[in-house]
């Protein structure tokens, strides 16, 4: 819902929690119960702020190349001479 607030897009203002609840609901049974020909990689992102939390955005970049056994992105480190 913050997020939604966050946005302030006119055609979200008026929906309701118990709309939100119930579409979250119904997204987490498809993906869950559902017998999908891929995986499905489910980050939960309740506590996170992937726009102004540059650690946020990191953990789900982590968690994608985990998932795809992608050797984890590192920065290179400044050397000194």
């Amino acid at each position: 819902m913050q997020r939604i607030a966050h946005r302030d897009r006119s055609y979200e203002r008026a929906m309701e929690r118990a709309y939100i609840d119930e579409l979250n609901q119904a997204y987490e049974a498809f993906f869950v119960n559902s017998d999908l020909p891929y995986n499905v990689l489910n980050i939960d992102t309740d506590n996170l702020n992937i726009i102004s939390r540059p650690e946020d955005l990191a953990l789900v970049e982590t968690r994608i190349r985990q998932a795809l056994k992608l050797v984890p992105f590192q920065e290179s480190l400044p050397l000194t001479t």
